[in-house]
């Protein structure tokens, strides 16, 4: 298969499709060995969620670096780590069609219009493939092979966002494995922290105090850094440290 392709990289257990990530800026030289320095030492081939929880177990009994890569698409490099033990979660490609309505777990209502419960190592080509057998859609991207748990922790941008908003938005229950190598259900009702933050929400600035909730120990510290380099408040962003600043009466927001 050619390694300039998406397919290659994503039916491969260690190589991102961002191969700078792995130290290789440039496509292999055909002249010489493989290498594999910049890419995780072992892989777990997971196909259940026992697999999973077994290697979460084992990389924290043994203090081992641990990775995970799903198809590999990730931006910011998080699907390959150098001398890691690496999950990979490709084959966990279950599907199943909640037709009419969905309940999730701990809730009395269930959730109107149909979903869908996909695992992590499902493909937007084939999960809209498969959508296609009901006549239904989903708020996806348009790259085939980016998988359905990467793209909606990440935020999910679709050309439905317009109207449905982000793929995060639409998700409605979330099964993970903790850093314990327990099995936890997310959702509205339950574990709502983690459900905000696994869909790459970050910051609630709804919640009280949410600055220290988000930065912790940090916000103090953080706050005078940015004080120190803009003390006139020139720049802004709705999550950042010190934007309540702008929302003072009179403040900077009023003098714009």
């Amino acid at each position: 298969m050619d390694w300039s392709l998406y397919e290659f990289h994503v039916s491969n257990p260690v190589s991102p499709i961002w191969n700078q990530f792995a130290n290789d800026t440039c496509l292999p030289d055909p002249e010489l060995p493989c290498s594999g320095k910049g890419y995780p030492i072992d892989v777990i081939n997971a196909t259940s969620p026992e697999h999973v929880q077994a290697g979460v177990r084992f990389a924290r009994k043994h203090s081992i670096r641990l990775n995970i890569k799903n198809t590999g698409h990730d931006y910011l490099g998080r699907s390959t780590s150098p001398n890691s033990l690496s999950i990979w979660t490709h084959y966990m490609q279950n599907m199943e069609i909640h037709a009419d309505y969905f309940r999730p777990k701990a809730r009395s209502v269930e959730v109107d219009g149909g979903a869908i419960t996909v695992g992590p190592g499902a493909m937007f080509g084939e999960l809209f493939s498969y959508l296609d057998r009901f006549n239904r859609t989903i708020v996806g991207g348009m790259s085939r092979t980016v998988g359905v748990a990467g793209y909606v922790t990440g935020g999910g941008h679709s050309p439905l966002s317009s109207r449905r908003s982000l793929g995060a938005d639409n998700v409605l229950e979330v099964e993970m494995i903790a850093a314990d190598g327990e099995v936890i259900t997310l959702n509205e009702c339950q574990n709502t922290d983690l459900f905000w933050a696994v869909r790459g929400v970050q910051a609630n600035p709804h919640e009280p105090d949410w600055q220290w909730a988000f930065w912790g120990g940090n916000d103090g510290r953080l706050l005078e850094i940015k004080r120190a380099t803009d003390p006139d408040d020139i720049f802004w962003c709705p999550l950042c440290v010190g934007n309540e600043r702008w929302k003072e009466v009179n403040g900077r927001l009023c003098r714009s």
